[in-house]
């Protein structure tokens, strides 16, 4: 069995099987800096009051825009380095700390947090105004299935909301072979953490947006507090860092050219499933997949010939798998993906290659919805394939999970549904929990913005169905939601004064949202 587990053969681009999935994650927008509560204020107040709004809830979609509207640019080639063990304050004395002299690989002094540490801060000089990267070297303490998880604040502020539950992701690997069972199947094997240093650039949990999340310095002194939230760690440095500008692929290519690179003769195929150097999340385990043209195949048995699968669907889940090539030069790569789980809407990954994102294209690359295994080559939207210069020896690629071009549908559907809710609100306060149906509320006249918002909400969800058409390959089940969304707000837009009869259908509409 292990014999056929070790194929190499001639071609010019790199083969692994893989499955591909996604899942959505929930959020709600404002304006840049606004809160949802003054967002929705005039909406909400038409004489009555309603009150269940959270106070002070700032989207980082809302500071991205208030940096844009302020001009704040991000810095270049600066980064302030911040030892973990030096100039910090903790909720219990400094001297109380626990430091390390030698963990993993590494040695030095490390800053051991454990749990009866409440928070941590650390004060550092920033001489260039402008938009940052906030950098951790850690190493997960205590084995768990559970990533570590810290909340921020900046100079005593949380910024956005985004800032809480900020994750240190595990690693973990599959514990040897899988064993063969009484049946002769195969069965996946347990997981086992990989317990190593690692460097993250603090991003969303959700995989919402493709680049970590950026934060606005001014000049001068500031304090960067993380308050403990689950799980146990050791930090090395905190670094203050410009974020990094990736370059077109279009950049990329004229560089191989100016160098001279030449396309590679030789390439190695391979079976993901075989090559898997670590994962950030348990669930990501080898599946036996009966489909006759995967690697390997056995008409009898199962054989654990993929990875991935519906449990490859959150934000931020990444899987890397290493391989080796025997020369230098230029090299396609290729997927063997199923990607059949999300109704004719596309997945997106992030891709890396030894732990970069080698051009910007490859920051949100989608893979398209099909019922089928295909062999996908990474291209353009042309089909062009990319082409990757690939030194000889062992490389890494690692792809993570991200929403990509739904994010915003996300967020702006939440948005519609919870100011759906407001009008709801509003109703009811007038006509009761169970309205009669014969009586004339006059909601037209009560609630005077009632027609105008309805309408909105129509075009918004019009426009929903129609960009999610646009990135699909057939007609979602999605789209059929917001289409019923729409038609129950219709049938009350074309008779106002029966909205009571209708007004279930209402109900019905949100909950379609």
């Amino acid at each position: 069995m292990n014999f056929r587990r070790f194929k190499k053969m001639l071609a010019l681009m790199l083969v692994m099987s893989i499955l591909l999935s996604m899942v959505f994650a929930s959020t709600v927008q404002a304006e840049a800096g606004q809160k949802l509560k003054d967002k929705f204020g005039d909406r909400a107040n038409t004489g009555f009051k309603i009150d269940f709004y959270e106070d002070n809830i700032i989207y980082y979609l809302n500071v991205l825009n208030e940096y844009s509207e302020k001009g704040y640019e991000p810095t270049e080639g600066i980064a302030i380095e911040i030892p973990a063990n030096e100039n910090f304050k903790a909720s219990i004395p400094n001297n109380e700390v626990p430091v390390w002299n030698q963990l993993g690989d590494r040695t030095g002094k490390f800053l051991i947090w454990e749990k009866d540490v409440q928070w941590m801060e650390w004060t550092f000089e920033v001489e260039t105004s402008g938009l940052y990267n906030i950098e951790v070297d850690y190493y997960a303490l205590v084995d768990s299935k559970s990533p570590v998880s810290r909340d921020l604040l900046i100079d005593g502020v949380e910024t956005f909301t985004e800032m809480k539950g900020l994750e240190f992701p595990r690693y973990f690997n599959d514990q040897g072979e899988p064993r063969v069972n009484p049946l002769g199947d195969e069965v996946k094997p347990a997981q086992v953490e990989v317990n190593e240093w690692n460097s993250l650039r603090l991003e969303d949990v959700n995989g919402t947006y493709s680049d970590p999340l950026m934060f606005y310095f001014s000049a001068g002194t500031h304090t960067l507090r993380f308050v403990y939230a689950d799980q146990p760690v050791a930090f090395d440095k905190i670094r203050i860092v410009s974020p990094k500008k990736l370059p077109s692929y279009k950049d990329v290519e004229a560089e191989y050219n100016a160098k001279g690179y030449k396309d590679a003769t030789t390439t190695v195929k391979f079976q993901a499933e075989d090559q898997v150097i670590n994962k950030s999340d348990t669930t990501l385990v080898l599946l036996g997949s009966q489909d006759p043209t995967n690697e390997p195949y056995d008409l009898e048995h199962i054989l654990m010939n993929t990875i991935g699968g519906w449990q490859w669907r959150y934000g931020n889940q990444e899987i890397s798998l290493e391989f080796e090539v025997e020369e230098d030069g230029l090299y396609q790569i290729a997927f063997r993906v199923a990607q059949i789980w999300n109704d004719g809407i596309p997945s997106y990954r992030q891709i890396k290659i030894d732990g970069e994102v080698p051009f910007e294209e490859l920051n949100m690359y989608r893979f398209e919805y099909d019922k089928e295994w295909q062999l996908r080559t990474l291209s353009d939207l042309d089909g062009d394939p990319y082409k990757f210069y690939l030194e000889k020896g062992k490389h890494v690629i690692t792809m993570k999970v991200k929403l990509g071009d739904v994010a915003d549908i996300i967020a702006e559907l939440t948005n519609d549904s919870f100011f759906l809710s407001v009008i709801l609100q509003k109703i009811f306060l007038i006509a009761g929990a169970e309205p009669d149906v014969n009586y004339d509320y006059q909601f037209e006249k009560k609630i005077p913005d009632l027609v105008p918002n309805l309408q909105m909400l129509r075009s918004n969800l019009q426009a929903h169905a129609t960009f999610l058409l646009s990135i699909s390959t057939k007609k979602s089940t999605i789209v059929d939601s917001l289409n019923m969304a729409r038609n129950y707000i219709d049938r009350i837009l074309d008779e106002p004064d029966e909205l009571v009869r209708n007004l279930e259908g209402l109900t019905v509409a949100q909950n379609s949202m």
